[in-house]
């Protein structure tokens, strides 16, 4: 829930930027001790949720469930 506000308000913000253009993110989530034993494997987990979030399209939360990431070749 967390994530997805703030991905919310990071495309709903109106950022100074010179041009018209709107910023989103792409947030990717690891739980301990599910995705990870330690800080190290925590952070891998979570990198590669976010670029598959990236993947699968703008202003998105992916957590990995280990059903996700090999369908998209991604493991």
């Amino acid at each position: 829930d967390v994530a997805q506000r703030i991905c919310a308000s990071v495309a709903d913000h109106g950022f100074h930027t010179g041009a018209a253009a709107r910023l989103t993110c792409s947030i990717g989530i690891a739980n301990y001790p599910r995705d990870g034993a330690d800080s190290a494997g925590l952070l891998d987990t979570a990198d590669r949720a976010m670029y598959i979030a990236k993947r699968l399209g703008r202003n998105r939360v992916v957590a990995l469930n280990g059903q996700l990431a090999p369908a998209l070749g991604t493991v």
